[in-house]
């Protein structure tokens, strides 16, 4: 449900700016009508009560790509798990600003899945835990192996991003 909703909120945002066609219209309809069908059949659970099992949910699945990638068994399913993660932190904003915690994590999981990504199509195993990551100026997330071609950068400081155990 908060998944559809978030992406109601994008298409009407687009749709204000003029970026969307019939098509993208037509299907912001039925997703609007899908969330009323959805929002009779779930009741209570949309409510803060849903807040709150959407952010748990959030955590849970940056937790267990964290986990899988501490472990040093990250895959490309690894990096799936990851963007993922930043899908449902994504989801979190309609709720309101992000807490701090989670705007980290949201740019850690981008940062992660790029890294993991690109270090498996270059045939490289990815250093598990924090791995080489910038926080651009703009924003933007990228990925910088500074004289290291191989994708075995040396990982920031345990401090600079949160361990998955500490989320509450």
């Amino acid at each position: 449900y908060f998944c559809r909703w978030r992406a109601v909120q994008i298409g009407l945002a687009l749709r204000s700016q003029g970026s969307v066609d019939k098509i993208g219209e037509s299907y912001i309809l039925k997703l609007l009508d899908t969330l009323e069908e959805s929002k009779k059949a779930l009741g209570d659970q949309v409510g803060s009560d849903g807040e709150m099992k959407m952010v748990a949910f959030a955590h849970e699945i940056f937790s267990k790509a964290d986990d899988e990638d501490r472990a040093g068994n990250a895959s490309k399913n690894t990096a799936r798990t990851f963007f993922a993660a930043v899908q449902f932190f994504d989801v979190l904003r309609q709720f309101g600003e992000l807490t701090p915690d989670v705007v980290e994590k949201e740019k850690y999981a981008k940062v992660k899945a790029a890294y993991i990504s690109k270090c498996l199509k270059e045939g490289v195993t990815p250093i598990p835990g924090n791995g080489e990551t910038e926080v651009e100026t703009e924003g933007e997330i990228g990925t910088r192996q500074e004289e290291n071609e191989d994708c075995k950068a040396d990982p920031p400081s345990a401090s600079e991003v949160p361990v998955a155990s500490e989320v509450p």
